[in-house]
């Protein structure tokens, strides 16, 4: 939703149309797949294991495997399941064996929130809910969600935009800036769109 003044405002073209072509424009030459942001490492994936791990009242091991599904709940695993069947009944073939299958687990079965059906990771929620990814049998990290959401937390994505790499060692912290929220790049097209599409009536 794009606002603006009635009295100081005029509108130069539409917003809609605008937006449409700029992205269109975008789409050309920048293209992602889901298996982009999954960055992080075997550590990094132990340490959030552990701390849903005490969440859960279940052990995790230092130096295992991080093979998580363990920590699921029966739900979350009944979820996976169903899932993991529709999946092999729509596509025959292997759900294991794509590389880009995120399935949203705090979602029922029925919705079939994931990404074989849109080919981009499901869309996040302030309420929370795993994003599971099947071939590598785990979640994507907090840190993994701001990748998704274009924030530099690479130092590679860091230099190519030219800003210092967002601090998310704190994964409480990159949950709570996650949230819900847009992705980066689209946020500035939408503030460039609204830009271009109006002007300030002179006196």
């Amino acid at each position: 939703m794009v606002l603006s003044h009635k009295q100081r405002t005029r509108q130069l073209q539409d917003v809609e149309q605008l937006y449409a072509r700029v992205s269109q424009h975008i789409v050309r030459y920048v293209s992602t797949q889901p298996s982009d942001y999954f960055i992080s490492d075997k550590t990094e994936c132990i340490r959030e294991a552990q701390i849903r791990a005490t969440q859960r009242g279940v052990r995790v091991y230092p130096g295992a495997d991080p093979n998580l599904d363990s920590l699921l709940l029966p739900r979350e695993r009944r979820v996976l399941s169903d899932l993991l069947c529709v999946y092999r009944k729509k596509h025959r073939s292997d759900p294991y064996q794509d590389k880009n299958l995120v399935i949203h687990l705090g979602d029922s079965s029925e919705r079939q929130c994931w990404s074989a059906a849109s080919g981009r990771v499901p869309t996040f929620r302030a309420t929370g809910g795993l994003l599971w990814s099947v071939p590598r049998s785990r979640w994507m990290t907090a840190r993994e969600r701001l990748a998704a959401l274009g924030l530099p937390v690479t130092d590679e994505t860091a230099a190519a935009m030219g800003v210092p790499k967002f601090p998310c060692l704190d994964v409480r912290r990159a949950q709570h800036v996650a949230g819900n929220s847009f992705h980066f790049s689209t946020v500035s097209v939408v503030q460039l769109v609204a830009l271009l599409s109006f002007a300030k009536i002179e006196c």
